[in-house]
Order: C-alpha cells, then sequence, then structure tokens
C-alpha cells in the first residue's frame, strides 16, 4: 500500500472549475427565484438548491486547497503503477471520471443542448407536459428505446409526477407560460 507521500497529488482540471462554478449559479438562481413561492411550494426547492450550493462551495473550497497546498517532495509513483481498484463500485467511480474527463465538445453540447431544451420546455408548458414529452423524446433519440419501452416509461414518470405532487403532497408545480 502505498504511502500518502508516493501518491502524485491530484490534478485540477479547468473544466471541473468551470462546472462548479456554473452549478453554483444554478443553484444560487434557484434559491433566489424559489424565495417569492409560497413556503410549501418553495420548501423542496430551497432544500436542494442551499444543498447545491454548499456542496459547490465545499468543491471550490476543495480546488483551492489542491491549488495551494505545497508540493510534496519525494518518489511519486508512475500512472502506470497505480494500484487496482478494488471492487466494482471504485472502477465505476473511475470509469465514469474517465467518460467525464474524455467526452468531447459534441457529447457537451448535446448534453447541454438537451438540458436547456428541458427547462425551456418547463418553462414554457409546465412539468406535467415536459416530463413525458421530454422522456419520450430522449430515451428514442439518445438512448435508441423501442417506441413501446419509451412510451411506458414517459407515461409512468409523467403519472407518478402527478400523483405524488398533485394528488398525495397537493403541492403546486410549475404550469408554463402556455
Amino acid at each position: 500500500m502505498p504511502s500518502t507521500d508516493d501518491i502524485a497529488p491530484a490534478r485540477i482540471r479547468a473544466g471541473d472549475v468551470v462546472m462548479t462554478v456554473i452549478l453554483l449559479g444554478v443553484f444560487s438562481g434557484a434559491f433566489l427565484l424559489a424565495l417569492d413561492w409560497p413556503f410549501r411550494a418553495a420548501f423542496f426547492p430551497r432544500l436542494l438548491s442551499i444543498a447545491g450550493i454548499c456542496f459547490s462551495v465545499l468543491k471550490l473550497i476543495e480546488f483551492a486547497v489542491l491549488l495551494w497546498r505545497p508540493a510534496r517532495s519525494g518518489p511519486v509513483e508512475p500512472p502506470a503503477a497505480r494500484p487496482v481498484p478494488a471492487d466494482d463500485e471504485e472502477q465505476d467511480d473511475q470509469s465514469l471520471e474517465y467518460v467525464f474527463g474524455s467526452a468531447g465538445a459534441r457529447a457537451w453540447a448535446a448534453a447541454v443542448a438537451w438540458v436547456a431544451a428541458f427547462f425551456v420546455g418547463l418553462w414554457l408548458v409546465g412539468i406535467y407536459v415536459i416530463v413525458p414529452v421530454f422522456t419520450l423524446a430522449y430515451l428514442r433519440t439518445a438512448g435508441k428505446a423501442s417506441w413501446p419501452a419509451a412510451a411506458l416509461y414517459a407515461a409512468v414518470a409523467g403519472g407518478v409526477l402527478w400523483l405524488a405532487f398533485t394528488r398525495l403532497l397537493a403541492v403546486p408545480m410549475p404550469a408554463g407560460v402556455l
């Protein structure tokens, strides 16, 4: 088992910092928007946005610590000699990091376009319409799912959302401007 002095310091990628700052802005904006809502409607969005703000700030603090931490002297283990992940969960974490670190501009643009389309649709037609429509469109185009599977998934997602928030919790949800 290598000691902490033998392990190379973590690299800070510019994309990680940019994404963290963007998420901090999104969570802050969501919190500010939810301040105008009635308490019952705003409780969950406020809770999630506060958690997102805290995690984003903690991540930025981690970046700052890594940036200003003095470099350690001594031998540094080459990347090929690092230990193999012990279990499946650790392997999944490393492969997910690889996917995010190696995705090209086209993949990122497509992902951002899907997210933007969802939020524009949410603003225009409301959550009860956009969730099933978006789910169906995304599963068919990006997920390459069959029509029956995508339609069933979209119907269940919309139904569960409606049942949970309208019938069981009686929480008003965004209705859209149209």
